[in-house]
């Protein structure tokens, strides 16, 4: 069964993040962009901020212009001790990054 036939022949039941459908009795979890409220600012290949229904991959410095996985334990302390945050700008690929001038960080290698 596809998402609009689901849709369409189901009961939707909204939560707060989760989207749930009736469909013969059972319940059905269904993850669809569309069910959250919430917005991320990501980068596109031009270096131009757009906002998505879902959260980038890949994480950067814009005034540095580097990228890096999320996880970067390089990243993660510049951001534990108070830096970094009002730069950093994200990407749903790393091509992305790539194309709008970033260099990817040595200490992740993404």
């Amino acid at each position: 069964m596809n998402w609009f036939q689901l849709v369409s022949s189901a009961r939707p039941i909204r939560s707060a993040k989760k989207a749930y459908f009736h469909e013969n009795g059972r319940q059905v979890f269904v993850f669809h962009p569309q069910y959250f409220k919430k917005e991320f600012k990501l980068i596109n290949s031009s270096g131009e901020i757009y906002l998505s229904p879902l959260p980038g991959a890949f994480g950067g410095h814009r005034g540095l212009k580097i990228y890096g996985r999320l996880d970067c334990r390089s990243a993660l302390s510049w951001i534990r001790r108070g830096y970094y945050t009002e730069h950093r700008v994200f990407a749903a690929t790393r091509i992305e990054f790539l194309k709008a001038g970033y260099r990817a960080c040595k200490k992740c290698k993404p």
